[in-house]
């Protein structure tokens, strides 16, 4: 009787531990005007010098046309800026390229558009596993104590 308890307690404790981390996300609300902001830093991990350096973003859009391919963007002291596309609802991929000659590099990101800027809400496998793990571990419990 005891070990069933600490066994169950065991398992309860292993599916909390399985919780996917939360990852950080860029949403945005549906027509939004949303200025990217891309920090660039050099191989010597200083700012990206605006004059000698071109940073481009290509923006793919949830039905696989481009919404921008190789769109310049605008170079300031520490940083450069880009208006994303916020029409369509759905998620986006992107690709940041800056050149300043003797260094190159390209940065990859996504963004999703919802129609409230919220995060789409679905039940991940994860969750409903560790329902079901839950529901079994109280129903076992329940027999194992004659409740049922």
């Amino acid at each position: 009787m005891k070990n069933r308890v600490l066994f169950s307690l065991l398992i309860l404790f292993t599916m909390v531990t399985l919780v996917q981390t939360i990852q950080a996300e860029l949403i945005f609300d549906q027509h939004e005007n949303v200025n990217y902001r891309f920090k660039c830093f050099d191989s010597d991990d200083n700012f990206c010098n605006p004059s000698s350096t071109v940073c481009t973003i290509s923006i793919e859009k949830p039905d696989g046309t481009n919404a921008f391919e190789n769109s310049t963007m605008t170079g300031f002291s520490t940083y450069f800026n880009h208006t994303l596309y916020t029409d369509d609802l759905g998620k986006y991929s992107a690709v940041l390229f800056c050149d300043s000659g003797s260094d190159a590099a390209n940065t990859p990101f996504t963004y999703t558009i919802t129609a409230d800027g919220e995060p789409v809400r679905v039940f991940s496998p994860t969750f409903v596993a560790m329902l079901f793990g839950f529901l079994l571990l109280l129903y076992g419990i329940a027999v194992d104590h004659r409740f049922l």
